[in-house]
Protein backbone atom coordinates (compact mmCIF):
# COMPACT_ATOMS: atom_id res chain seq x y z
CA UNK A 1 0.00 0.00 0.00
CA UNK A 2 1.45 3.34 -1.01
CA UNK A 3 1.44 5.72 1.92
CA UNK A 4 0.23 9.11 0.81
CA UNK A 5 1.82 11.56 0.14
CA UNK A 6 4.43 9.29 -1.45
CA UNK A 7 5.38 10.67 -4.83
CA UNK A 8 5.16 8.68 -8.05
CA UNK A 9 8.51 10.15 -9.09
CA UNK A 10 11.71 8.10 -9.22
CA UNK A 11 12.66 6.94 -5.69
CA UNK A 12 9.82 9.06 -4.30
CA UNK A 13 12.33 11.87 -3.65
CA UNK A 14 10.34 14.94 -4.64
CA UNK A 15 9.97 17.00 -1.44
CA UNK A 16 12.62 19.50 -2.63
CA UNK A 17 11.59 19.44 -6.31
CA UNK A 18 10.26 22.76 -7.64
CA UNK A 19 10.59 21.87 -11.33
CA UNK A 20 7.35 19.85 -11.48
CA UNK A 21 4.53 19.76 -8.94
CA UNK A 22 3.16 16.42 -7.75
CA UNK A 23 -0.24 16.31 -6.03
CA UNK A 24 -0.01 15.88 -2.23
CA UNK A 25 3.75 16.12 -2.15
CA UNK A 26 5.03 19.46 -0.80
CA UNK A 27 2.41 22.23 -0.68
CA UNK A 28 5.14 24.91 -0.87
CA UNK A 29 6.60 23.63 -4.16
CA UNK A 30 3.90 25.10 -6.40
CA UNK A 31 4.53 28.68 -5.23
CA UNK A 32 7.43 29.08 -7.68
CA UNK A 33 5.30 28.22 -10.75
CA UNK A 34 4.52 31.49 -12.54
CA UNK A 35 1.28 30.66 -14.35
CA UNK A 36 -1.89 28.62 -14.34
CA UNK A 37 -1.11 24.91 -14.48
CA UNK A 38 -2.75 21.51 -14.15
CA UNK A 39 -1.64 17.90 -14.07
CA UNK A 40 -2.95 14.37 -13.97
CA UNK A 41 -1.22 11.12 -13.10
CA UNK A 42 -2.01 7.45 -12.75
CA UNK A 43 0.23 4.92 -11.02
CA UNK A 44 -0.33 1.18 -11.19
CA UNK A 45 2.46 -1.02 -9.89
CA UNK A 46 0.90 -4.43 -10.53
CA UNK A 47 -1.28 -3.81 -13.62
CA UNK A 48 -4.50 -4.34 -11.67
CA UNK A 49 -7.14 -1.65 -12.14
CA UNK A 50 -8.20 -2.04 -8.49
CA UNK A 51 -4.76 -0.86 -7.37
CA UNK A 52 -4.52 2.16 -9.67
CA UNK A 53 -3.94 5.47 -7.88
CA UNK A 54 -5.10 8.45 -9.96
CA UNK A 55 -4.55 12.08 -9.10
CA UNK A 56 -5.36 15.52 -10.47
CA UNK A 57 -4.30 19.04 -9.54
CA UNK A 58 -5.27 22.52 -10.76
CA UNK A 59 -3.08 25.47 -9.77
CA UNK A 60 -4.17 29.13 -9.75
CA UNK A 61 -1.57 31.85 -9.09
CA UNK A 62 -3.28 34.80 -7.40
CA UNK A 63 -1.93 38.22 -6.47
CA UNK A 64 -0.74 37.47 -2.92
CA UNK A 65 -0.62 33.68 -2.83
CA UNK A 66 -1.02 30.55 -4.94
CA UNK A 67 -3.89 28.13 -4.52
CA UNK A 68 -4.07 24.54 -5.75
CA UNK A 69 -6.88 21.99 -5.71
CA UNK A 70 -5.70 18.36 -5.42
CA UNK A 71 -7.80 15.22 -5.85
CA UNK A 72 -6.77 11.56 -5.70
CA UNK A 73 -8.61 8.24 -5.90
CA UNK A 74 -7.72 4.58 -5.55
CA UNK A 75 -9.61 1.36 -5.00
CA UNK A 76 -12.59 -0.42 -6.52
CA UNK A 77 -16.38 -0.70 -6.00
CA UNK A 78 -16.31 -2.49 -2.63
CA UNK A 79 -13.56 -0.36 -1.10
CA UNK A 80 -12.14 2.90 -2.39
CA UNK A 81 -10.50 6.04 -1.07
CA UNK A 82 -10.81 9.69 -2.07
CA UNK A 83 -8.73 12.58 -0.88
CA UNK A 84 -9.31 16.23 -1.71
CA UNK A 85 -6.93 19.00 -0.73
CA UNK A 86 -6.90 22.77 -0.97
CA UNK A 87 -3.40 24.28 -0.87
CA UNK A 88 -2.41 27.88 -0.11
CA UNK A 89 1.25 28.76 -0.66
CA UNK A 90 3.29 31.93 -0.88
CA UNK A 91 6.83 32.96 -1.69
CA UNK A 92 8.77 35.21 0.66
CA UNK A 93 11.36 36.68 -1.66
CA UNK A 94 13.20 34.55 -4.21
CA UNK A 95 14.54 32.03 -1.66
CA UNK A 96 11.65 30.86 0.54
CA UNK A 97 8.13 29.52 0.12
CA UNK A 98 5.69 28.17 2.68
CA UNK A 99 2.55 26.18 1.97
CA UNK A 100 -0.43 25.00 3.99
CA UNK A 101 -2.94 22.46 2.73
CA UNK A 102 -6.31 21.36 4.11
CA UNK A 103 -7.03 17.70 3.30
CA UNK A 104 -10.23 15.66 3.50
CA UNK A 105 -9.73 11.91 3.35
CA UNK A 106 -12.74 9.60 2.76
CA UNK A 107 -13.10 5.90 2.20
CA UNK A 108 -16.06 3.72 1.34
CA UNK A 109 -16.61 0.35 2.95
CA UNK A 110 -19.16 -2.01 1.37
CA UNK A 111 -19.62 -3.89 4.67
CA UNK A 112 -21.14 -0.82 6.31
CA UNK A 113 -22.35 0.79 3.04
CA UNK A 114 -21.12 4.24 3.93
CA UNK A 115 -18.25 6.71 3.69
CA UNK A 116 -15.98 7.58 6.61
CA UNK A 117 -14.04 10.86 6.55
CA UNK A 118 -11.42 12.90 8.38
CA UNK A 119 -9.92 16.38 7.98
CA UNK A 120 -6.24 17.13 8.62
CA UNK A 121 -3.55 19.66 7.61
CA UNK A 122 -0.35 19.36 5.60
CA UNK A 123 2.53 21.86 5.88
CA UNK A 124 5.51 22.45 3.63
CA UNK A 125 8.54 24.68 3.11
CA UNK A 126 11.08 25.19 0.30
CA UNK A 127 14.32 27.14 0.86
CA UNK A 128 17.18 27.99 -1.50
CA UNK A 129 20.27 28.47 0.76
CA UNK A 130 22.73 28.67 -2.16
CA UNK A 131 22.41 28.91 -5.98
CA UNK A 132 22.89 25.15 -6.50
CA UNK A 133 21.06 23.90 -3.39
CA UNK A 134 17.37 23.53 -2.54
CA UNK A 135 16.03 22.26 0.78
CA UNK A 136 12.47 21.04 1.21
CA UNK A 137 10.47 19.96 4.24
CA UNK A 138 6.90 18.80 4.66
CA UNK A 139 4.68 17.15 7.23
CA UNK A 140 1.52 15.29 6.24
CA UNK A 141 -1.11 14.83 8.98
CA UNK A 142 1.01 16.29 11.84
CA UNK A 143 -1.86 15.92 14.35
CA UNK A 144 -1.94 12.13 13.75
CA UNK A 145 -5.63 12.19 12.87
CA UNK A 146 -7.31 8.79 12.60
CA UNK A 147 -10.83 7.64 11.74
CA UNK A 148 -12.32 5.92 14.78
CA UNK A 149 -15.56 3.94 14.58
CA UNK A 150 -17.10 1.35 16.87
CA UNK A 151 -15.93 -1.58 14.76
CA UNK A 152 -12.51 -0.38 13.59
CA UNK A 153 -9.73 2.22 13.65
CA UNK A 154 -8.42 3.51 10.31
CA UNK A 155 -4.85 4.68 10.78
CA UNK A 156 -3.97 7.72 8.64
CA UNK A 157 -0.20 8.10 8.23
CA UNK A 158 1.72 10.99 9.77
CA UNK A 159 4.63 11.49 7.38
CA UNK A 160 7.63 13.79 7.90
CA UNK A 161 9.96 14.42 4.95
CA UNK A 162 13.20 16.37 4.64
CA UNK A 163 15.05 16.56 1.34
CA UNK A 164 17.72 18.39 -0.59
CA UNK A 165 18.45 18.98 -4.26
CA UNK A 166 21.89 19.73 -5.66
CA UNK A 167 22.22 20.98 -9.25
CA UNK A 168 25.54 19.61 -10.48
CA UNK A 169 25.01 21.53 -13.73
CA UNK A 170 22.04 22.45 -15.96
CA UNK A 171 21.57 18.83 -17.08
CA UNK A 172 22.36 16.83 -13.93
CA UNK A 173 20.43 17.06 -10.64
CA UNK A 174 20.87 14.98 -7.49
CA UNK A 175 18.05 14.60 -4.94
CA UNK A 176 18.33 13.10 -1.46
CA UNK A 177 15.39 12.60 0.90
CA UNK A 178 14.68 11.21 4.38
CA UNK A 179 11.05 10.20 5.04
CA UNK A 180 9.54 8.94 8.24
CA UNK A 181 6.09 7.71 9.21
CA UNK A 182 5.33 7.90 12.92
CA UNK A 183 4.18 4.26 13.18
CA UNK A 184 6.16 2.62 10.36
CA UNK A 185 9.80 3.75 10.51
CA UNK A 186 12.08 5.68 8.19
CA UNK A 187 13.51 5.42 4.70
CA UNK A 188 16.21 7.25 2.82
CA UNK A 189 16.02 7.69 -0.94
CA UNK A 190 18.19 9.25 -3.58
CA UNK A 191 17.87 9.89 -7.30
CA UNK A 192 19.78 11.44 -10.14
CA UNK A 193 18.11 13.19 -13.08
CA UNK A 194 19.93 13.79 -16.33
Amino acid sequence: YQVMPASVTVAGAAVSDTSAYVAYNNPAAIAFQPGLSAGISAANRFLLKELTQSSLFIHFPLRYFHTTFNLTHNGFALYHEWMAGLDFSRTFGPKLSIGFQFNRFSFYSASSRRYYSAFFPQLGMIYFPAPKWTIGFQVFNPLQTNIEQDEFLKHLPSVYQLGATYSVNESLVWRLQLSGEVHAGYECSSRFEY
